[in-house]
């Protein structure tokens, strides 16, 4: 067939060709009297290609005539048919499964190997499987009822053949095991066992019975062949004489023929009955009869089980009717002095079903139910003999001795072994009792324990001894004498010695019941969980799992750490390895080398940068062989010096994981990261890490230093790798007279570049990695803002058209928006630069009342580089909040648009749906650029919304927008002095806990800690003696004085000293409401903007979004603020005095020339957040240009 599928056959055998196809040949075969429908297979490697086959096969299914399928099927039926290789695709085993469970075919029994395939490659690479087989269908197992192939061992080809043997007759050894027949019950059968069981027998209860039911086996069997025979004769018999009869019946009738007719057809129909019963007892299908199939029975019966425990009332066998507590109790006392009668037996045999399995005896519950009246005596003299404790009989507790495969389709001798079908559990059980039994101990009060065999003194059981034999039944209670110990009979038994030990562990007997004591638990009770913990056998622990299993290490690290040990990673080499072939290129590399998991965590250029700037860190000195080698020689820095700290254990761990992942996003995402970016990424994991530890006490001064050390180091990369965007860098306008040093900018750019490559991080943990990152010694300056403008030459910005756009961007409804909504929304991008495809996202809300008259406002969120639309609009000032689901929303009762039109604009592009496809933009991103674009973004918005553009201007903005507010300002005022450009009506900024200044920021912070009793007298002295904030020189001691600080105010939520931190990873929580504060609420948030179809409404790209003071604000609080405001020097104009909102005072303000200072009480660096209402009176003082109420 094609050169491919080649039949021969011998010439005295025929066979005649029914159909050819590309897959199979199919034809008769014919031999002796019989004929076979043969189907040969070579089925193609491709899963669509095979299902040709399948419908083939399918269309040519042939019912009850003898049909065998074999070949090369080219697919297993589930995994357990290869090793090793890679797994097949789950359809293509479904697919064939369900063309053999289509055509009634079935696996015939296979000797030999488990296995017909092999790739032929070595070592690891290789694989085997099961692809060749033989299949047949009921016709054929009814006429060769021993069929078998056998696997040949493998020569020339990949495939070993097969040979398919034939036995038409199956001989049976041995005698047949005795099982009671259910179609035995009738008259002549109960007269065979009435004639066996009267003769009397001597012996106990369960002796006799055990023997009378073994001579009924004997005569049962022999009755059986007497009137039963064999029934399948019978019935071939009975089925021919009926169709003769009804032959003679057809060519002339007569009265004594159709009685017989009759009475045959009749008999015909009992021994079908019979048939019926012994089938459906062998193979126990009487539940398809009888049995209640529907599962709400089972349940039924769980709802009823509290009922059942309680007896409101009880009947007795008389009929009596005991109705009160007092009568159940006494009743039940009464009734277990006689357990059970003979009626009570005959109701529980009668209750197992007859179609049941016997027991080892062979007799079944349809045996005792036929003949009751006749074994009833018997039957209920055992029972009683068993429940008042007679040992049973070797007849029954027999089990069944049978051969067992030990491999599949046994036909071999040696692969079968003799076992005994008792219960395996309690083999098992019994196994590891001795283990068990060790730490028990007898707690003796009464004395009913036994005095040699239970585990009553600490030493163990007294047995073996040479005394047991004499008395073997001798109880704990029978050597007392007036409630105390029989010395003389203890030293005759024991001898002196062990009698001390018995009158010390027990002085006198005890009222109450023994009690067993499960010695390894504190309160003596046993659980599973510690037995288990007993018995487990375990495997001695490599010292290297200390680390790769540390507990301070979040699980994913420990995981990807621990496949990385035995050289399971899923790169390039490893998949290869399994049989997977594919083209190898690494993502780390300029030229790109061949993927191995030495080279993505060790060898590769990228991974060995990362690895040094980790060595010279903390002036370690490793030898870079494999990766390996390389975290094996970190780990024994630790292991050898005790004064390495537990940072330089883990730091190993950490650094694998994030080249691991750096690997999966650049491969999987198309991102790529830099070094510096993979390492500011361990060194947050690392702060992370540190945190856990400090919250524990656990963290020495060596990891003090080690942290400190990673800062400094970070600190002189940076200024390595950026030197070439000092020129880019931005500073606040020279009206605030405040210069900033240039190490700072380098540092900004740094994070915001950090953003775009983690932006999962949130605006509050973004401005704590740019904080906390502020060392550095020697920081150089460069010129203002205004400086650097002043000496370039004007140049307008991008203006495009906006024709139509405004109701383009109308939002029709927001997924999960409450009822009610009387406002107008939009949202959608403003392309601000079409070279470099970049466009920002706004979300803007008109006033439900006079939106046509009210002021515009813009929003900045702070980071750098953190979403206005997630925090600010969401989480803050915005309409709506929302609910712990994700999913829905609720209505901000405070919300600034109440007041104001406000716009929520995402800056800079990179920040929640901003975006610009050219990654060099990322590159480049500044303080500058950012101002640029939003000035940009706010030329083109009122091209579009017009209606706005002579309109009052404010912008506002938290945390970094201290510095992106001014700048933006700045850039505004600049460009409104040219007439050509669009003039935009700034009246004034407004920024909450505002980054300024780094030097009035950080003596602020830590006078804040200090007077708020969260850093010692110590700390804040040794602050202020050894750190110069204000000329920004850094010392060893003042950065050590600042780590005791930031150690001693512990884990609080530095951003509000007195709320809760979120310690949920899911959503949960919510209130509903805008005056309770959810520390989880940024949560909800990223789950909602990650909706379809909130996505969609928002008129934004399919994407993953991220997000990314008040004077309880510990990060910046009120202390920094004033410092900033007061090094300006201005002349005040009204002096310190509180303002109020609802008869309370709702903070505090001050006002100088050109600058109001106020504080909202009880408010956290997200200060709308914490305290909405408050915040909504500030902003609506601050936007009709007076101070908050004085009343």
């Amino acid at each position: 067939m094609g050169g491919k599928l080649w039949l021969f056959w011998k010439e005295n055998t025929a066979f005649d060709v029914v159909c050819k196809m590309n897959q199979m040949i199919t034809g008769w075969f014919s031999f002796s009297d019989s004929k076979l429908l043969v189907t040969f297979i070579y089925a193609k490697c491709n899963q669509v290609e095979r299902r040709e086959l399948w419908q083939s096969l399918e269309d040519l299914n042939i019912g009850v005539c003898p049909w065998l399928v074999a070949g090369d099927f080219n697919i297993i039926r589930n995994d357990d048919e290869r090793i090793g290789g890679h797994p097949r695709a789950i359809s293509a085993m479904a697919k064939f499964n369900n063309c053999l469970e289509s055509c009634g075919l079935l696996d015939l029994p296979c000797i030999g190997g488990r296995v017909s395939w092999c790739n032929g490659q070595e070592g690891s690479s290789r694989s085997w499987a099961k692809l060749d087989r033989v299949i047949n269908n009921s016709g054929f197992s009814n006429i060769f009822s021993e069929a078998w192939y056998e696997y040949l061992p493998r020569k020339s080809s990949d495939h070993c053949p097969m040979v398919l043997r034939l036995r038409m007759d199956l001989s049976r050894y041995g005698p047949s095991v005795f099982r009671f027949q259910n179609m035995w019950c009738e008259d002549s059968f109960r007269e065979c066992v009435e004639t066996v069981w009267r003769p009397p027998v001597q012996g106990s209860g369960l002796v006799k019975l055990a023997a009378k039911l073994k001579k009924l086996k004997v005569a049962l069997s022999t009755w059986n062949k007497s009137v039963f025979g064999h029934v399948e004769v019978h019935l071939k018999e009975l089925e021919g004489r009926l169709e003769g009869l009804e032959r003679q019946l057809q060519d002339g009738f007569s009265t004594e023929l159709e009685a017989y007719y009759l009475a045959t057809k009749i008999e015909l129909e009992a021994w079908e009955h019979r048939e019926e019963l012994r089938l459906a007892q062998i193979a126990k299908k009487a539940w398809m009869v009888d049995g209640d199939k529907n599962s709400k029975f089972f349940h039924a019966v769980v709802n009823q089980r509290r009922k059942n425990n309680f007896i409101s009332s009880m009947t007795l066998v008389d009929g009596t009717i005991l109705s009160t507590p007092e009568q159940v109790h006494q009743g039940a006392v009464l009734f277990s002095r006689d357990p059970f009668r003979g009626g009570e037996v005959k109701e529980a045999l009668l209750s197992i079903p007859k179609h049941s399995s016997p027991g080892p005896d062979g007799f079944g519950s349809g045996f005792f139910s036929s003949c009751w009246e006749l074994v009833k005596d018997d039957v209920v003299e055992a029972a009683k003999e068993f429940f008042s404790g007679v040992p049973l009989p070797r007849f029954y507790t027999s089990s069944y001795i049978v051969l067992i495969p030990k491999a599949k389709y046994v036909k071999k001798g040696h692969v079968a072994l003799a076992s005994d079908n008792g219960s395996r559990f309690w083999k098992s059980v019994m196994g590891v009792l001795p283990e068990v039994l060790e730490n028990v101990r007898l707690m003796v009060k009464e004395g009913k324990g036994s005095f040699w065999y239970d585990r009553w003194l600490s030493s163990g059981p007294l047995s073996p001894h040479p005394n047991v034999d004499i008395t073997p039944a001798l109880c704990i209670k029978d050597l007392w004498v007036e409630n105390s110990w029989d010395r003389d009979k203890l030293v005759e038994l024991v001898g002196s010695v062990k009698t001390e030990e018995i009158v010390q562990t027990i002085a006198t007997g005890r009222n109450g019941e023994n009690v067993l004591v499960w010695m390894p638990s504190k309160d003596g009770k046993f659980s599973s969980a510690s037995a288990w913990d007993r018995i487990r056998v375990r495997a001695p622990q490599a010292p290297e799992m200390k680390w790769i299993w540390h507990g301070l290490l979040p699980k994913r690290v420990s995981v990807c750490v621990w496949k990385s040990r035995y050289d399971c990673l899923p790169v390039d080499e490893n998949i290869c390895r399994v049989g997977i072939q594919l083209a190898s290129k690494c993502d780390c590399c300029v030229f790109g080398q061949g993927e191995s998991q030495d080279h993505v965590l060790s060898s590769s250029e990228f991974a060995g940068k990362v690895w040094a700037l980790a060595e010279a860190a903390l002036g370690i000195s490793v030898v870079p062989h494999s990766w390996w080698s390389r975290v094996f020689q970190w780990w024994s820095y630790s292991k050898n010096s005790t004064t390495r700290g537990t940072l330089i254990g883990i730091l190993p761990c950490v650094i694998t994981w994030r080249l691991c992942l750096r690997r999966c996003k650049a491969r999987m995402e198309g991102i790529q990261e830099t070094v510096e970016g993979v390492w500011l990424a361990v060194k947050a994991c690392l702060r992370n890490i540190s945190g856990c530890m400090k919250k524990h006490g656990e963290v020495s001064s060596v990891d003090m230093a080690m942290l400190a050390a990673l800062e400094f180091v970070t600190l002189v990369g940076i200024q390595c790798n950026y030197q070439h965007q000092l020129e880019r860098a931005t500073k606040i306008s020279a009206k605030m007279r405040m210069k900033v040093a240039v190490s700072i900018w380098l540092l900004l750019s740094f994070c915001l570049l950090a953003f775009i490559t983690f932006n999962d991080a949130n605006q509050i943990e973004s401005l704590d990695r740019l904080i906390t990152s502020r060392r550095s010694e020697n920081r150089p300056r460069i010129d203002s803002w205004g400086e650097l403008d002043a000496i370039k030459e004007y140049s307008p910005v991008y203006i495009g058209k906006q024709d139509g756009l405004m109701q383009a961007d109308k939002i029709d409804v927001l997924p999960g928006q409450p009822e009610g909504v009387d406002f107008d929304q939009y949202a959608g991008y403003v392309t601000v630069d079409p070279k470099a495809e970049k466009a920002l996202f706004y979300y803007f809300v008109e006033a439900p009342q006079n939106s046509s008259i009210k002021p515009l406002v813009l929003w900045l969120n702070g980071g750098p580089g953190c979403s206005s639309l997630g925090a600010g609009a969401m989480l803050e000032l915005g309409p709506f909040r929302v609910n712990s689901d994700g999913k829905t929303l609720f209505r901000n009762e405070y919300a600034w648009n109440d007041v104001a039109n406000v716009i929520f604009l995402e800056s800079p592009a990179g920040v929640g749906f901003s975006y610009s496809n050219k990654s060099s933009v990322y590159d480049n991103t500044g303080d500058k650029s950012t101002a640029k674009d939003a000035y940009t973004f706010l030329v083109n918005w009122l091209e579009r919304f017009p209606q706005y553009k002579t309109r009052d201007f404010f912008i506002t903005g938290e945390s970094y927008a201290g510095h992106y507010v001014p700048q933006l300002a700045y850039t505004i005022l600049l460009n409104n002095k040219n007439t050509n450009q669009t003039y935009i009506n700034l009246k004034g900024i407004a920024i909450g806990n505002a980054l300024i200044d780094d030097s009035t920021y950080a003596m602020g912070m830590y006078d804040y800690f200090w007077t708020h009793a969260l850093n010692s007298e110590e700390a804040n002295a040794g602050i202020h003696e050894n750190c110069d904030f204000v000329n920004e020189n850094t010392s060893t001691k003042c950065d050590l004085f600042q780590g005791q600080g930031q150690t001693e105010k512990g884990r609080i939520y530095i951003y509000n000293i007195y709320a809760p931190r979120c310690h949920y990873t899911e959503q949960t929580g919510s209130t509903g409401s805008v005056n309770d504060f959810d520390p989880c609420s940024k949560n909800y948030v990223l789950s909602y903007l990650n909706l379809a179809e909130v996505q969609r409404a928002l008129h934004a790209n399919a994407t993953t979004w991220y997000d990314c003071s008040g004077d309880i604000d510990g990060r910046l609080p009120v202390t920094s603020s004033r410092y900033s405001v007061n090094s300006l020097k201005l002349p005040i104009e009204t002096a310190w005095r509180p303002w109020y909102t609802n008869n309370e005072v709702g903070g505090y303000v001050v006002a100088y020339k050109g600058v109001i200072f106020a504080t909202v009480r009880g408010a956290g660096h997200l200060v709308p957040s914490y305290q909405p209402e408050r915040a909504l009176t500030m902003i609506s003082s601050f936007l009709q240009g007076r101070l908050p109420p004085s009343s």
